[in-house]
């Protein structure tokens, strides 16, 4: 620093230099993380840190105000994927590097590993996209991601039993609450059927309550069960609609009684997988004001 502040004058520049440093901000450094110090500990090096910058002459400190994302303003909406316990197949086959790929060599103190898996498309939280009931519809790779980053909201049929019908009229009560480019999500509190024998029960919407809310411009809709189809058909018309609109379908979501009746930041993201009609994906809803402390990050 001190080199700079004699060099400018030499080099004939005639204004004052002001000597600045980007300190970062006090957050967690990796040599911290590493060493597991606590939080008082990593407080009072910030705390040093800065002083010894002042000590040393410098003008101007740049302290990032940044906050990370809380871990309570994003809501995860997938299960997780256990192998043995799913319904459609899942295997999974993890093990040391060398015996997956034996041209890799390490030293034996070294943890290296490689896993293996094996899936059904419909395993678990998962989208289906158009290309499951449309020749020529976009698959797991080509469907827009744009659309499945969008606001969404819950709508509450968890009063429903299995077998039962939410009509048209019972979906429309919620016409104020949705909005073109949404992503909507049909409750029926049947995530905690998952696990068990009775993970196919579902309510499931009419032809007509389907076909009215794909027609509002939806981006996306899904449900905490294994579906929304009518039951006893040989040619799945919810599903049928809803792949012609272009509209994906998530199926065995979990949690959406934690967002409430609040609108929130939905984001769907499928693995591109090239000529597949359906993907297991990780959902995840962003309150407002997680958005509110992104937002502030991205100021300039």
């Amino acid at each position: 620093m001190r080199l700079c502040l004699e060099f400018a004058p030499a080099c004939g520049y005639p204004s004052r230099v002001l000597a600045c440093v980007d300190h970062g901000g006090p957050w967690l450094k990796d040599q911290h993380t590493i060493e597991q110090w606590t939080l008082e500990a990593s407080m009072d090096w910030v705390k040093w840190s800065l002083i010894a910058a002042l000590e040393a002459g410098y003008d101007l400190l740049h302290i990032d105000p940044n906050e990370p994302m809380k871990a309570e303003h994003v809501i995860d909406l997938s299960h997780r994927l256990i192998p043995g316990k799913e319904h459609f197949k899942f295997h999974t086959h993890v093990d040391d590097v060398t015996k997956i790929i034996p041209a890799v060599k390490h030293r034996p103190d070294i943890w290296y590993i490689l896993g293996e898996v094996t899936f059904c498309t419909h395993v678990g939280t998962h989208v289906e996209v158009p290309y499951h009931h449309q020749k020529d519809g976009a698959d797991t790779a080509t469907v827009p991601i744009a659309p499945l980053i969008a606001p969404g909201v819950v709508l509450d049929f968890s009063h429903k039993k299995p077998g039962e019908t939410i009509t048209l009229a019972e979906l429309k009560q919620h016409e104020h609450r949705i909005r073109p480019g949404d992503i909507v999500f049909i409750r029926q509190g049947a995530d905690k059927l998952y696990y068990t024998d009775q993970w196919n029960d579902q309510a499931h919407l009419s032809v007509e309550a389907n076909q009215w809310l794909v027609d509002q411009g939806i981006a996306c809709m899904g449900t905490d069960a294994t579906g929304l189809e009518v039951p006893g058909t040989d040619h799945q018309p919810n599903h049928l609609a809803a792949c012609k609109a272009g509209v994906p379908m998530i199926e065995s979501l979990r949690g959406l009684e934690q967002l409430g009746t609040e609108r929130h930041l939905i984001i769907v993201l499928p693995l591109p997988l090239q000529g597949c009609d359906a993907s297991p994906l990780r959902v995840v809803a962003i309150k407002k004001e997680g958005l509110q402390d992104l937002l502030k990050g991205l100021q300039p």
